[in-house]
């Protein structure tokens, strides 16, 4: 994967990802190192650049720090919780989150999605939405997370892979941006294949379906 396909695709930065699950592996260090850039990707992305949209605060005014200068790339770390103490590792002061740019969590049950909306650690909540939701999302723990400057994370790869997840995942959106109104949504790809990748206008159009027009 080359970062000009993503450019001529529209975008002018990404988050290249690392998913853990502390239970099996730890949290290790990030190595994540860039998609190579070739000169005329730079200068596609010099050309094309604008502002980053929909990011709560705290991760707009960072990322809005790192995109002068063309198309980024920022290291992403997203954290399985599947239980309490999984958080109680997940905090400013560990220097292994400190080399990541975004911390993200995705939760599995109610009350630890709860926790993580309470948490002034994570920058993103990530929603698995291609199974049975297993979560109950009220307005509440919306607005919590929200008034800290997490965002809620769609993500848009499992309306690609069969009928039944797509379904799963319009459903589950639908039912998530009524409780949230679209407040402290981001959208994310979240492709591991570049024949999965979609433009911006695409995902768009696709989560129009969820009932977001803005």
């Amino acid at each position: 994967l080359r970062a000009g396909v993503l450019i001529k695709l529209g975008f002018h930065g990404c988050a290249l990802n690392q998913t853990v699950n502390p239970k099996i592996g730890g949290i290790p260090m990030c190595v994540i190192r860039p998609v190579p850039l070739m000169e005329t990707d730079a200068s596609a992305a010099d050309s094309t650049r604008t502002p980053p949209l929909g990011l709560a605060s705290s991760l707009r005014l960072r990322m809005e720090d790192h995109s002068r200068g063309g198309f980024k790339q920022y290291t992403r770390l997203t954290v399985m919780v599947d239980e309490a103490t999984v958080m109680h590792k997940v905090n400013s002061g560990n220097a292994t989150m400190k080399s990541y740019d975004i911390v993200a969590v995705q939760p599995t049950t109610d009350k630890l999605f709860q926790q993580c909306c309470s948490s002034n650690e994570v920058d993103i909540v990530s929603l698995d939405l291609a199974s049975q939701l297993p979560l109950r999302i009220k307005p509440q723990q919306v607005s919590l997370a929200v008034d800290r400057g997490i965002c809620l994370e769609l993500t848009v790869s499992p309306m690609l892979k069969d009928s039944t997840a797509r379904r799963r995942m319009i459903n589950n959106a639908l039912s998530i941006c009524r409780v949230t109104r679209g407040r402290g949504i981001i959208i994310s790809s979240a492709v591991a294949e570049v024949m999965d990748l979609r433009g911006p206008y695409d995902i768009i159009n696709l989560v129009s379906l969820f009932g977001l027009d803005h």
